[in-house]
């Protein structure tokens, strides 16, 4: 009676431990996944380029070109008063298009 007993609770125990190595397994892959997305997911913020990174790098390229010769640079405005005098410019141009409707 006794041996019957370990031969019907051997079968469980296998599996038991099958079950405990694949959820083991299916964890590190989800690790692995988890690992490769994030960088992944992170990658786009390393390209982004602002409005006010390009006025800047346009306005330094301007300056750079004046540099060691006698013309004087025409100075362009730092971005937050580009940015005040397109808002002015934009809000005249569409009070000027709202009379002509």
């Amino acid at each position: 009676m006794d041996d019957n007993f370990r031969s019907q609770d051997r079968p469980s125990c296998i599996n038991i431990t099958a079950i405990i190595q694949a959820h083991e397994i299916l964890m590190y892959q989800k690790f692995l996944f988890s690992l490769v997305l994030l960088p992944l997911g992170l990658l786009p913020a390393c390209g982004f380029v602002s409005h006010q990174s390009i006025y800047e790098g346009v306005r330094g390229n301007e300056k750079a070109k004046t540099t060691g010769t006698p013309q004087k640079p025409s100075a362009l405005p730092n971005y937050d008063q580009y940015e005040k005098e397109r808002e002015v410019l934009k809000n005249k141009f569409l009070d000027k298009e709202n009379r002509t409707l």
